[in-house]
């Protein structure tokens, strides 16, 4: 997705709702080689579909970076715990760098719901 991949992938893990809540992809069953082969036949045929997905992806791919993974893991360990293991200042500096409004479209809580 951050280099404008559109993500035609197995439905594990919490795939299907980032691909769902992103507009970015399609989540499949794993087994289904026939959804495979119409989802891949769908963006050939419509192009603007492909590309509004690609964009998509792009805008989603820093919501996902490992540093806001590990910040989502620092704040479900403060609110189940009241404090994180993690090193308090190493987290706060990631905090600084990605204070953007992007940071807050997916809480904590998101990384729970699947």
């Amino acid at each position: 997705m951050a280099y404008g991949a559109v993500p035609i992938a197995s439905a594990i893990s919490s795939i299907p709702q980032i691909l769902e809540r992103t507009k970015a992809g399609v989540a499949l069953d794993a087994q289904d080689v026939p959804g495979f082969v119409q989802a891949i036949s769908a963006l050939i045929e419509n192009p603007a579909t492909w590309q509004e997905m690609s964009r998509a992806g792009l805008a989603a791919a820093p919501l996902f970076t490992y540093e806001r993974y590990l910040m989502a893991v620092d704040a479900l360990f403060a609110s189940a715990y009241g404090k994180s293991p993690l090193n308090a200042r190493y987290v706060a500096e990631m905090r600084r760098r990605f204070s953007d409004a992007a940071a807050s479209e997916l809480p904590y809580q998101f990384w729970l719901e699947r």
